[in-house]
């Protein structure tokens, strides 16, 4: 990591580098297109879930840090996984679909892991079309990789 002025950001936490040599360590989801992203955070009691031998044996996963994080081809889409400290994360995407919850692979999966969700999130992706943006029924917000024009 690069050494900065620390004028320009102030003084620097103890823990800077660790947690940024830790955070960059692990491999990034990416996507392209109309896509749906599920997320949930997973805590059993005060530790992390162990992460299923089912994610750690997948055909062609990107692993790092001896399988606590990962990238997979999943049942028809991605799944990503990040073991911390004291919680498990997980993330799917897959095609764009009317669905309102999960796509059942992805609940399938949720059911093998002990302890309670801490966090959930669905982000719904759709690129713009003529500068028309089609959200879903029951969709609180869409993501998208255009701006809205003023009117």
């Amino acid at each position: 990591m690069m050494d900065m002025d620390t004028h320009l950001i102030g003084p620097e936490h103890s823990l800077r580098r660790k947690l940024h040599n830790e955070f960059h360590a692990r491999p990034s989801l990416y996507f392209d297109g109309d896509i749906d992203v599920w997320h949930l955070a997973i805590v059993d009691g005060d530790t992390a879930p162990a992460v299923p031998e089912r994610l750690q044996q997948l055909a062609a996963a990107s692993k790092t840090g001896d399988g606590r994080h990962g990238i997979a081809d999943f049942e028809g889409g991605r799944i990503k996984w990040k073991l911390h400290t004291q919680f498990l994360t997980l993330t799917y995407t897959t095609a764009a679909c009317d669905a309102s919850s999960p796509a059942p692979p992805f609940g399938r999966l949720r059911e093998e892991f002990a302890g309670q969700t801490i966090t959930a999130v669905s982000v719904i992706v759709r690129n713009g079309k003529d500068g028309i943006f089609e959200q879903k029924t029951g969709a609180t917000f869409v993501a998208s990789a255009h701006r809205l024009q003023d009117s």
